[in-house]
């Protein structure tokens, strides 16, 4: 199966293929505020470099948040189209879970490492949620928190890796902390390759954008 990832949640984004026989490609999306525009024309010049054909992708996943409200409609808005418009199942993934394991990917991390997957939602919050490096990979170790950048509480221990936007926000003066934050292929991939994962596992619901906090539009009351 050839997996299609797209990650447009951050400060950068990128879109993935993943799929047999080493495919593994990705593309940049570049910085916040072009996810949109750059968004159909990566996808079109990846498959077209990748030689996979619409009717050759088999699964669809995205980052579905928390995030904030713009960059989680560009790519689950995408993304349902393209299944509507394909007949594709699609599948959404945490971008916590996104970060700690494409953190895991590009370094490696020993068994028992603390991983703290860290998204800037802006307004001076980040969105995270802590890992451990088991045998098979990160594994939570509670769910997702919001919290203001200068009430982060105590910072894990020395070694840990801090993953995503927000690494370089949390805790400045601690020291012995992996700092990745990662790019937006590199998330991508994780993307696709945790889809894969929870869709083979029988997880096969429909992505749903999960806001880091309630939109500030409201409908107007009728007249």
């Amino acid at each position: 199966m050839i997996v299609l990832g797209v990650d447009t949640v951050g400060a950068t984004a990128g879109v993935a293929l993943l799929g047999p026989r080493g495919l593994a490609a990705s593309r940049e999306l570049g910085e916040r505020g072009r996810h949109a525009e750059a968004l159909v024309p990566a996808v079109l010049d990846l498959l077209h470099d990748s030689a996979v054909s619409w009717d050759g992708l088999g699964l669809l996943a995205v980052n579905e948040g928390p995030g904030s409200f713009t960059g989680l409609r560009v790519g689950v808005s995408f993304v349902l189209g393209v299944a509507d418009a394909r007949s594709l199942p699609a599948v959404g993934v945490s971008c916590l879970d996104i970060l700690a394991w494409a953190c895991y990917d590009a370094t490696g991390p020993e068994t028992g490492t603390y991983v703290v997957g860290a998204s800037d939602v802006r307004r001076g919050e980040v969105a995270l949620a802590r890992f451990r490096v088991g045998p098979e990979g990160p594994a939570r170790e509670g769910g997702d928190t919001l919290i203001a950048v200068r009430d982060a509480g105590e910072p894990p221990p020395a070694g840990s890796a801090v993953a995503g936007d927000g690494a370089h926000l949390l805790w400045p003066e601690a020291t012995g902390l992996l700092r990745w934050p990662g790019t937006g292929g590199e998330r991508a991939l994780a993307t696709a390759r945790l889809g894969l994962r929870g869709y083979v596992s029988g997880r096969r619901e429909p992505p749903a954008p999960r806001y880091a906090r309630p939109p500030e539009a409201r409908p107007r009351r009728p007249v």
